[in-house]
């Protein structure tokens, strides 16, 4: 299970995820741990649209972890493993908002035909989506959410036309709805409330989450997407450096630099020319040769690291396979 948090407004989109997986309780596993770094989250440049995508329910579908699925739903690569940082994506033409959702609609639907019945009818999938969708001329805010369970699957528009003084939050997974109507209310009593601001709060409902459920992670990541700005932004926070660690671990080929650096991961980031997979690196950001800028933050400064060189790193985290 996992929270996710999205927002949208007329200019911007907020997303908010953690990044626990779980399996079943044993007793040789009565923590039900598996995954305290997997990604959830994905973002996607389309023809007239910026979304970010995330999911709850099954973490693996068709034995790849459940984000990979949908980035390959949406870019139409069969398969994304490998661990890459870096994937060329050349589109004559890119998908469009709707394209977007109905390709992650069916993808999901069709990994559910070749699970066990048991499992499919006993485990949903959700995907909540929240966006900045340029239509005749103006930007609005969009959201959608995809049920998948069964047989069956739904897609809902949550949200179709948000001008630039209005604002939706919605959330899927597990939700308290006393912890998002507290966030509604601080987005609406904020004076001067920013982009950043709005990320905060929708990060802190997922850390308030996490302490009232053992299905919600403590780590949390949360992305702001900007059309007016050309700016992708991620932030990651961490609750424990114990999660850090085993990231490092699993970086074998990087272990000797990242271990002396401060380190943020990153989701999956699908732009016109380029797939940015799930990895981990220094906290900055460049701009494209197309103009779009990234931004990804999570530590206040690597460089503070006693007696080691900060180098500046970028590379594929490795993804934990299906238990």
């Amino acid at each position: 299970m996992t929270l996710i948090v999205a927002v949208a407004t007329g200019n911007f989109a907020v997303h908010a995820s953690d990044r626990y997986v779980s399996v079943q309780k044993t007793p040789r596993n009565p923590s039900g741990d598996w995954d305290v770094n997997a990604n959830k989250t994905v973002v996607v440049i389309g023809s007239d649209c910026w979304v970010v995508l995330g999911y709850t329910g099954l973490a693996y579908l068709d034995g790849k972890p459940t984000d990979q699925v949908i980035a390959e739903a949406i870019s139409g690569y069969d398969d994304l493993s490998g661990g890459a940082a870096f994937m060329p994506w050349f589109e004559e033409r890119y998908p469009h908002y709707r394209e977007i959702r109905d390709r992650v609609e069916r993808r999901i639907a069709d990994a559910y035909t070749r699970l066990p019945t048991g499992v499919a009818m006993k485990y949903a999938t959700r995907v909540l989506a929240s966006g900045v969708q340029r239509k005749d001329g103006m930007s609005r805010g969009v959201m959608f959410r995809i049920t998948v369970q069964g047989s069956g699957s739904k897609a809902e528009e949550l949200a179709s036309s948000l001008l630039h003084n209005q604002f939706h939050i919605d959330a899927v997974g597990m939700v308290n709805q006393q912890v998002i109507d507290r966030a509604k209310h601080r987005i609406e009593t904020k004076q001067a409330v920013t982009a950043e601001d709005i990320r905060d709060i929708a990060m802190d409902a997922v850390i308030e989450t996490s302490g009232m459920t053992d299905y919600v992670g403590d780590d949390a990541m949360g992305v702001i997407l900007s059309n007016g700005e050309q700016t992708v932004g991620t932030h990651f926070r961490r609750s424990n450096v114990q999660n850090q660690e085993e990231l490092f671990r699993r970086m074998k080929e990087h272990e000797d630099t990242f271990m002396y650096s401060g380190v943020t991961v990153t989701p999956y980031v699908l732009t016109h020319g380029m797939i940015y997979g799930p990895s981990a690196g220094t906290p900055g950001g460049w701009v494209s040769d197309s103009g779009l800028k990234f931004n990804f933050t999570g530590f206040d400064d690597p460089a503070k690291v006693e007696g080691k060189p900060v180098k500046i790193l970028f590379a594929g985290q490795p993804r934990k396979p299906k238990p």
